[in-house]
């Protein structure tokens, strides 16, 4: 879907690289976890692939589309490209929920009735339709974050890019928000989440990819990632708790499930139900 070539960036009036020679492919409709330590460089890399940040070097490909920084080429960039930020109050723009969405919608020139139509639509799909004409500041910060991202969605891009999206979330509202990005795949849109929650990541990514020092340093599958632990212990990068709970299971145990690793606590505790109920009758 992406593909980021030799790409070099720093920031203005900085002389070290944040990225040098960086390479990387976002594989089209995957749920994709990109971690790494604080300052690795994960929300600059959401900017530069957005066209926010400008490249100093390299090229960003859709396909076979080149990011060209015109005006009109980014415009049509971004169309296929939705980002939300760490902080939603950074992009809420207008007065109330539905001229917050809206605002989008009429970016993209569409008449009145195709704006109608998509804000009626992605108020139900986000459970917004009794808050569309609350105004932003009185929503809670979940609330926001909701918004945000229905902003995004109205757009119908392709990629998904999220910034911490679970950041300041309590055990509900984060419960909600997999609901909704499980929505958002299932519908099509590849997905792409910046975050050092490694175990959010671990309960909801089906890729991984671990950046370090401007550098790609590791990527693939659950089952693959986690078993490097010499690479993950160089960057400081802890297991999963359900992970390492996982692994401290007796052998045969695991043998019993074919080796299938549970991603949550419930995927947990009914293999362990399961096991110990086949256990009794043998």
């Amino acid at each position: 879907m992406l593909k980021i070539i030799n790409l070099s960036s720093r920031y203005f009036n900085q002389t070290k690289y944040i990225f040098s020679q960086f390479n990387l492919t976002i594989p089209i409709h995957k749920k994709v976890a990109l971690l790494g330590q604080n300052g690795s460089g994960k929300t600059t890399l959401l900017l530069l692939i957005d066209g926010l940040l400008k490249a100093e070097n390299g090229s960003i490909y859709w396909e076979q589309e080149l990011l060209k920084y015109h005006p009109k080429n980014i415009k049509q960039w971004r169309k296929r490209i939705g980002l939300t930020f760490q902080n939603p109050e950074q992009q809420l723009v207008a007065g109330t929920v539905a001229e917050d969405i809206s605002f989008g919608l009429c970016n993209l020139q569409l008449s009145k009735q195709e704006i109608k139509e998509r804000l009626e639509q992605v108020l139900k799909d986000f459970e917004l339709e009794l808050l569309a004409n609350e105004p932003l500041h009185h929503l809670s910060l979940g609330q926001k974050r909701r918004v945000a991202l229905a902003g995004v969605m109205a757009l119908n891009p392709e990629l998904l890019l999220l910034d911490e999206p679970t950041t300041y979330l309590d055990q509900h509202q984060r419960n909600n928000f997999l609901q909704e990005l499980e929505r958002i795949y299932e519908q099509g849109t590849t997905i792409l989440i910046a975050t050092h929650d490694l175990n959010f990541a671990y309960q909801w990514a089906d890729w991984f990819i671990f950046i370090h020092e401007g550098k790609v340093i590791l990527e693939g599958e659950a089952n693959y990632v986690f078993n490097q632990r010499q690479i993950l212990e160089q960057i400081k990068i802890q297991l999963p708790i359900l992970w390492e709970i996982w692994h401290t299971l007796p052998p045969d145990l695991k043998q019993q499930n074919n080796q299938q690793l549970p991603r949550n606590i419930e995927e947990l505790k009914k293999i362990i139900c399961r096991i110990g109920k086949q256990t009794v009758i043998d």
